[in-house]
């Protein structure tokens, strides 16, 4: 086991898992008392079918959430091109993958 990211307060995660279905890339555990607001994907696909507005906000908010992500990490693969050092890229990637599988 290792720490991938510390998430902050109204942070989201398993986004991309209520998306398309498949497995989270990591398990989440609170260090703090937490409470979380979770959406089971059955329902969130309910929601879809039944046109629901709340669905297409969830839908909206995930996907610049996930826009950011993706601008997040094509910035520092950009940024790692110009590293030689191993030591350096390997930090690169852990980042990566880091702030790629939970960010507020």
């Amino acid at each position: 086991e290792s720490v991938i990211a510390t998430l902050d307060p109204r942070a989201c995660f398993g986004e991309i898992s209520i998306l398309d279905g498949l497995p989270r890339s990591a398990t989440i555990r609170a260090t703090d008392d937490s409470t979380v607001f979770r959406i089971a994907r059955d329902v969130f696909e309910e929601l879809i079918r039944q046109n629901d507005p709340v669905a297409y906000k969830l839908l909206y908010h995930m996907a610049i959430l996930l826009a950011q992500r993706q601008r997040a990490t094509t910035d520092t693969l950009s940024g790692l091109l110009h590293h030689t050092e191993v030591s350096d890229v390997h930090a690169g990637i852990r980042q990566i993958v880091g702030e790629a599988s939970f960010r507020e």
